[in-house]
């Protein structure tokens, strides 16, 4: 890498593993990562787990110019093991991130990671499976997405861990909460989960702007049509 040669101009990393086992740019893109006062975006696609965890070291630090990340682990065989993303990926601190899009990782930190991104206008978060360290609640997922003013666009599709699919419905649990939280920017959202949980979420959300509303039901997955929506 001859990076060193270039003023400080800011610094896009693109790299796509769908023929990784033809790709030999490993050291080059860990050299670059290198550079972390002046990289503003990072796009990793299509990675397998084993290839992406040989990067992930060089992406525990801050990145104090990010803006936007994007990564996702799929390759032939998507339900293989997730990456494991730890606590101190991209140094525990994005703040100044914008858009954020992570596909196919398990993640217990993220929450603690985004809440240190309130300047966040999109937010993806796509992941087959989920295992319990990364569920949260209607509740929580609310609560979190507080502090994100500047959020736009949202995406979330999550199948939530097995223990979870056959929960008893809770007599009050349609009734609204007495305050809802405000998401004053959001105008756009794309749910694909439980119909339990979206009728929950949207119980604790006021989105006076709100435009655009996708929702997909995962109950078709376990024999349960689903016609009857509030």
């Amino acid at each position: 890498m001859l990076l060193d040669i270039w003023p400080n101009l800011p610094i896009h990393i693109s790299a796509h593993g769908y023929k990784a086992l033809q790709w030999h740019g490993e050291n080059d893109l860990i050299a670059a990562l290198n550079h972390t006062n002046h990289i503003c975006q990072i796009q990793l696609k299509g990675f397998p787990s084993s290839e992406f965890q040989r990067i992930l070291p060089a992406m525990q630090k801050l990145f104090p110019a990010l803006t936007s990340l994007d990564i996702d682990c799929f390759n032939d065989n998507f339900l293989d093991t997730m990456a494991i993303l730890p606590e101190t990926f991209l140094g525990r601190s994005p703040q100044h991130l914008q858009s954020c899009n992570l596909s196919a990782h398990e993640f217990p930190g993220i929450w603690k990671l985004l809440s240190a991104a309130n300047h966040l206008i999109t937010l993806c978060l796509w992941s087959w499976y989920i295992p319990h360290s990364m569920y949260t609640s209607p509740e929580g997922m609310a609560t979190c997405l507080s502090i994100m003013p500047n959020l736009k666009s949202l995406s979330i599709f999550f199948r939530p861990p097995e223990s979870l699919h056959n929960l008893p419905d809770q007599p009050n649990r349609l009734l609204s909460p007495l305050t809802c939280v405000v998401l004053p920017s959001l105008t756009e959202f794309w749910f694909k989960v439980m119909s339990k949980y979206i009728e929950d979420f949207v119980s604790w959300i006021n989105v006076p702007l709100l435009d655009k509303v996708h929702i997909n039901f995962f109950d078709l997955f376990f024999d349960r049509l689903i016609f009857d929506v509030p």
